[in-house]
């Protein structure tokens, strides 16, 4: 049975799948499993290449990391609440596709305002 079918009838006797980079995980009702677990176990790469890693799962961290690295930033600067939040709001405008390409130029300019603070306070 091809991967596509096997996943709609299981999902149909009440099993869901969930992907989290190589891990598989799988519930539902007893009867379902008991039916359905040796194959899902046996084709679980299979499953995985179908479905695939959820594109939401790195768009979530990267939203978590920049708000991270803009309070980082702000304590650094002793920026006020105000600008704190003037940079939140601009981050929530920002295009899913952009957050984690921008990710990576962002953490330098906050890594360099780390330094430049640490060698001030030497």
């Amino acid at each position: 049975m091809k991967i596509d079918k096997f996943l709609l009838e299981a999902t149909r006797a009440g099993i869901t799948f969930e992907v989290e980079g190589d891990k598989l995980t799988v519930e539902g009702p007893g009867e379902a499993l008991d039916r359905f677990l040796p194959a899902i176990k046996s084709r679980k790469q299979e499953i995985l290449d179908y479905l695939g890693p959820d594109p939401m799962d790195g768009i979530l961290d990267a939203i978590a990391e920049y708000d991270s690295l803009i309070n980082r930033l702000c304590d650094l600067k002793h920026h006020s609440q105000e600008h704190r939040d003037n940079l939140l709001k601009a981050r929530r405008s920002m295009a899913p596709a952009d957050l984690t390409g921008d990710l990576d130029q962002f953490k330098r300019i906050v890594e360099d305002a780390e330094g430049k603070s640490r060698r001030e306070a030497a």
